[in-house]
């Protein structure tokens, strides 16, 4: 099994992207929680990262850091 890091298109890169903004929407829409729907764009994510090979590890660094970041904005939501 070949587990190389790829490299994401331009295409791939553009449709990702506009998937979880998709993905972000249409949660809002059903009127989710907006904690809920950050976290469904994070599955999208993280999906997207195994198609591209990244290791786990270096995933959940990143979402740690990130959760870490935000987590002011998410207090002000609730």
């Amino acid at each position: 099994m070949n587990h190389e890091r790829k490299e994401p298109t331009t295409l791939f890169a553009v449709v990702s992207f506009l998937v979880i903004i998709a993905v972000l929407i249409i949660m809002i829409n059903m009127g989710c929680n907006t904690t809920l729907s950050v976290f469904s764009g994070v599955i999208v994510s993280v999906i997207t990262t195994r198609l591209l090979n990244i290791p786990w590890n270096e995933v959940e660094r990143n979402i740690i850091k990130t959760a870490a970041e935000c987590m002011p904005t998410f207090l002000m939501t609730i």
